[in-house]
């Protein structure tokens, strides 16, 4: 190889910093939606209480108004009433399940990307880990081939034989 020969090109290491940042802040991005995700689940959960508290109510009320209305306390629209507000109760109770496992499933997600964002900053480091030895190995292929050429220049110079004195 020549004084100026490329040995290797050492880019790449640049491309592994780039690469271990952005997977620390992908990392950093999936966590924060894992934290979303608990936090949607824990609103989700309570959510389902008061829903399943409000049916409980609202079949009372029911029970209450029908038996009211059998002795003739009530008028048949406020049982009616009290029986819509039940159904709905129900309907809410339906809803918030659905909700709360779909949060689940979105909190599932989260911990899954979590894991990958993870494996993704592994990967990375290992490929900054691989540059940063290819650039070591550069630099001494480079000592070697500077010593190679000092040597190589010291062995031309007694390749020579120089006149001891002026007129031979």
């Amino acid at each position: 190889r020549s004084r100026s020969a490329l040995l290797r090109n050492i880019s790449d290491t640049d491309n592994a910093v780039a690469a271990v940042e952005g997977a620390k802040a992908d990392l950093a991005s999936n966590r924060a939606g894992l934290e979303e995700s608990k936090a949607n689940l824990i609103r989700a959960q309570a959510q389902l209480e008061s829903a399943k508290a409000n049916k409980i109510e609202a079949e009372k009320d029911y029970k209450r108004y029908k038996e009211l209305f059998k002795r003739k306390l009530v008028a048949e629209q406020e049982v009616d009433g009290t029986d819509t507000g039940y159904k709905v109760a129900v309907q809410n109770v339906f809803a918030a399940e659905a909700d709360l496992k779909a949060a689940n499933y979105k909190k599932q997600a989260a911990q899954a990307r979590m894991k990958q964002g993870a494996a993704g900053v592994a990967r990375a480091r290992a490929s900054l880990k691989s540059s940063e030895a290819m650039v070591e190995s550069a630099k001494a292929d480079l000592r070697q081939a500077e010593a190679a050429y000092r040597l190589a220049e010291t062995k031309f110079q007694y390749t020579n034989i120089l006149a001891p004195v002026d007129g031979i």
